[in-house]
C-alpha cells in the first residue's frame, strides 16, 4: 500500500474506526488495581506492541494529533471541556489504572493536572529527586553529616563551602536544617 492510499484511507475512517483499529482489547489487567477489568492499550500509529508512553493519533479532520485515551473519553461520554496543554486549572482525561497507552473508558476519569499530581502522589508513583536522589546533587547523606560536625567543631561557612565546592550560603542552609532536613 503507497504512503497516499494509506493517508487518503486514514483521512475517510470516523474517528471510533481510527481508535479501534489501535486498540488491543485483551490487553493486561492493571497490577496494582486488579478491581479493574483488563487495560485496553493503544498500539503505537506505525505499528507494533504498545509502549509505555501515551498513544496519539492524527485525526484528519482536526488536522492535529489527540491522545488516544482522550478519544475514548469523547465517543463513551461525549465532549469535555479538556484543553490542550499540562495547565493546572484546566479539565484533563486520567487514568484510575496509570497504564498510560490504556483507552479503556471506564479506567479514565476527567481531572486537572492537580488532581493528577495527587494522585500520582498518593499512589506512590512520584520519584524522588530530594538531596542526593537529585541528578545535580553535589553532596550525599555522608558529606552533609560530616558538614554539620565540622561546623559544630567550629569551622566556618566560608571554609566548609570552599572544601566540599558550594557556597557558604548553601553551607548556612545545611546547617540550620533548611535543606537536607532528613539528614541527621
Amino acid at each position: 500500500m503507497s504512503y497516499g492510499y494509506h493517508r487518503t484511507r486514514k483521512a475517510s475512517l470516523s474517528l471510533r474506526q481510527l481508535l479501534e483499529e489501535r486498540v488491543d482489547k485483551d490487553g493486561p489487567l492493571p497490577p496494582h488495581r486488579p478491581e479493574l477489568d483488563q487495560c485496553w492499550p493503544a498500539c503505537p500509529a506505525r505499528g507494533g506492541p504498545p509502549g509505555p508512553n501515551y498513544a496519539e493519533i492524527w485525526v484528519p479532520a482536526e488536522q492535529r494529533t489527540r491522545s488516544d485515551h482522550s478519544i475514548a473519553w469523547e465517543l463513551a461520554y461525549g465532549n469535555h471541556p479538556c484543553m490542550r496543554g499540562p495547565r493546572l486549572g484546566h479539565i484533563q482525561v486520567l487514568h484510575r489504572c496509570d497504564n498510560r497507552p490504556c483507552a479503556r473508558p471506564s479506567h479514565l476519569f476527567l481531572g486537572t493536572m492537580s488532581d493528577n499530581i495527587k494522585d500520582m502522589h498518593a499512589k506512590g508513583r512520584a520519584a524522588d529527586f530530594n538531596g542526593a536522589n537529585c541528578g545535580a546533587a553535589k553532596l550525599t547523606v555522608d558529606i552533609v553529616g560530616t558538614i554539620r560536625s565540622r561546623r559544630a567543631a567550629g569551622d566556618s561557612l566560608r571554609t566548609l563551602g570552599q572544601t566540599y565546592g558550594i557556597s557558604s550560603g548553601h553551607i548556612s542552609q545545611i546547617v540550620s536544617r533548611q535543606i537536607w532536613r532528613n539528614v541527621p
